[in-house]
Parts: structure tokens; C-alpha cells; sequence
């Protein structure tokens, strides 16, 4: 084997580590996903819509994590609550349900609407409108 073809082995011993490294430390996307339901006195009721949206970028997995934590503290205890309804919120996992009642609700008034915020860490290489879009 001359030398020029073991420098070459060499060099690709040694970088093939850095770059599946550099591979490995892609960005990381914060997607929300939003669910919405409809007043059920209203002419919509039951019509849904279902959206992705962006939220943020991350050069970790765990820096994403963080964020998603704070985002989810920061949607249960709103600056800016509604001022014409009442709303009540549960967290499960990754996900936040939110019901909204008129102000001043009685246990038997019905809900005026419900939203379900799902979010998610994600390799940018991956988009989680195509897995809902074939579903």
C-alpha cells in the first residue's frame, strides 16, 4: 500500500467521527400542533380545525425540551386571560387542554369551545405535517 492511500485511510478514520457528530448536533424544531372545537350553541359547532406552527429552533434535543416546558408554563398562566369566559386547563405529558366556559358558568351550561396544544421536539429533518396528512 503506498503512503498517499494510508494518509487517505488516516483521514478518513479520523473524520468520520466528527462528521456523523456534526450529523448528530442538527437543529432542533419546536412544533405546536392546535386543535380547536366549536361552541356547541353556535351554527359551527363541532367543526374542527387543526394546525402546525413553528414555535422555535434549538441546537439540542435538551434545549428544546427546556423550551417546550417553559412554553407550556407560559400558556397555563396567560398574561392576558379572557376576559368574557372562564378557563380551565389540564397538562397531560406533552399536551395542554384548555375548555372555555361563559363567565360565570353554571354547572349546567355547556362549554363554549376547547383547544388541545400538542408539542414536540423534532430533528429539523423531520415534519410532522406529513405524518398527520396521511393519517
Amino acid at each position: 500500500m503506498n503512503v498517499r492511500r494510508l494518509v487517505s485511510l488516516l483521514f478518513l478514520t479520523l473524520l468520520l467521527p466528527v462528521a456523523s457528530e456534526a450529523l448528530a448536533a442538527g437543529t432542533w424544531v419546536l412544533w405546536v400542533e392546535d386543535e380547536r372545537f366549536w361552541d356547541p350553541k353556535g351554527e359551527h359547532w363541532g367543526r374542527q380545525t387543526r394546525n402546525w406552527n413553528v414555535l422555535d429552533a434549538s441546537s439540542s434535543e435538551a434545549e428544546c425540551r427546556r423550551k417546550l416546558g417553559e412554553t407550556i408554563k407560559r400558556v397555563t398562566n396567560p398574561e392576558n386571560p379572557p376576559k368574557d369566559e372562564d378557563m380551565m386547563y389540564k397538562v397531560t405529558g406533552d399536551a395542554v387542554t384548555f375548555v372555555f366556559f361563559p363567565k360565570d358558568a353554571k354547572p349546567t351550561d355547556k362549554l363554549r369551545r376547547s383547544q388541545v396544544l400538542r408539542y414536540i421536539c423534532l430533528p429539523d429533518t423531520v415534519d410532522p405535517r406529513e405524518r398527520s396528512e396521511r393519517k
